[in-house]
């Protein structure tokens, strides 16, 4: 189209923040001349790929997890580039949202250019645009400058120059670029942003988000599990109190201190694991994998959950927090890949702290009898499970 610049994104190299592209120059459409600027976390996929990725070291070495605060410190766009470089998205198995999607496929029927523009890492950036092939260009953060909010409106006006664009996004970031486009398309959007928008905006079409409800919050804290829980209150059963109801009101807080804990150990090796668990039947994928939970929600929970959880325990007895401390530490180390431990041990000592925090929570004696039920309940629940859902 006569008197349009082109649109350009560079190959997938380090560019200084603000360096024009040199290469992949994008000609005008032959049907709407103007581009549409997709953003991809929340708005192409039910997910945050740079947060899944983050996960994906801590489970590969925990001591990434230190890294990942020194990197911060030095800028998101730099944590994304070092996350990025050294690890590779499953984008093959994404929970992409198809609806969308499908209108992506329409537009590029049409002879329209479509460009992924992300806050994710640009090698991030290229790999979906790669698998999906709906993108004339991606562009993404380049270790410097990290492209979301007025850095990516900044981005597309180099790339139109002049010219109009549509953006389609769904984070309060994105109000930036849609009070700047001719046509926003909101997607998966949260009341706040959908408002927003609406007032800001030119709003065209907004892809409504699938309904999110707290049951599948709380099915992701796993309740089917809670019951081995019971197992804290196996030692007052056989106590000589057991009659008493102050040591039973005790018991029944220890146990919701398990419950709490056990859920955000159940929510951390989910997110650990997502690339995986995503090859299961969809019956058996959890929220979280499916996106029904918000990645970022299940991940401010973890330390929400394991917090009231120690708060209780120590509450009750120091002693009875120091077992919970034991079952937090084991669960999580279980879940890493550099400390594979064999599945049925760990399961067997899971259940037997249960059982040792309830008796140091009465201040009683270990009997044996109650851990070899520990012991027992263990090895049948891991059993039973791995019968069920295979070996991941």
């Amino acid at each position: 189209m006569p008197g349009r610049p082109p649109i350009s994104a560079g190959p997938e190299t380090e560019r200084t923040a603000g360096q024009p592209p040199d290469s992949d120059t994008i000609g005008a459409p032959p049907g709407d001349a103007v581009p549409l600027f997709v953003d991809l976390d929340g708005t192409l996929v039910r997910t945050d790929i740079s947060t899944e990725a983050a996960f994906d070291l801590i489970r590969r070495n925990f001591g990434y997890a230190i890294l990942l605060a020194f990197w911060v410190l030095r800028g998101t766009a730099y944590l994304k580039r070092q996350v990025a470089a050294r690890t590779t998205p499953a984008v093959e198995t994404l929970p992409y949202i198809d609806a969308f999607i499908d209108y992506l496929r329409q537009q590029q029927s049409a002879g329209r250019t479509i460009v992924l523009a992300t806050a994710a890492d640009q090698s991030v950036a290229d790999r979906v645009a790669a698998h999906l092939g709906l993108f004339d260009a991606a562009i993404g953060s380049d270790g410097v400058t990290d492209l979301g909010g007025k850095n990516k409106l900044k981005r597309i006006r180099e790339m139109v120059g002049n010219g109009a664009f549509d953006y389609a996004g769904d984070d309060l970031a994105d109000l930036w670029i849609f009070s700047k486009a001719r046509e926003t398309i909101v997607v998966n959007p949260a009341a706040p942003v959908r408002a927003f928008a609406t007032r800001s905006a030119n709003v065209t079409r907004v892809f409504e988000p699938e309904a999110r409800h707290f049951s599948d919050f709380l099915r992701a804290m796993r309740p089917a599990r809670w019951p081995m829980n019971l197992l804290v209150l196996l030692p007052l059963a056989v106590d000589g109190h057991a009659a008493d109801v102050a040591p039973w009101l005790a018991a029944l807080l220890g146990m919701l201190s398990f419950c709490l804990a056990a859920s955000a150990s159940y929510m951390f090796d989910e997110l650990l694991h997502l690339p995986v668990r995503r090859t299961l039947p969809s019956a058996q994928q959890s929220p979280i994998a499916r996106g029904a939970v918000a990645l970022q929600r299940a991940g401010w929970a973890l330390p929400v959950l394991w917090g009231v959880a120690f708060v209780v325990a120590l509450s009750l007895s120091g002693a009875f927090a120091a077992a919970l401390a034991a079952f937090v530490a084991l669960s999580v180390l279980a879940a890493q890949d550099w400390w594979p431990p064999p599945r049925l041990p760990v399961a067997i000592a899971l259940s037997s702290l249960r059982v040792v925090g309830g008796a140091l929570l009465l201040a009683a004696p270990i009997l044996s009898w109650a851990l070899a039920v520990g012991l027992a309940a263990g090895a049948v629940v891991d059993l039973g499970r791995r019968v069920k859902n295979g070996f991941v």
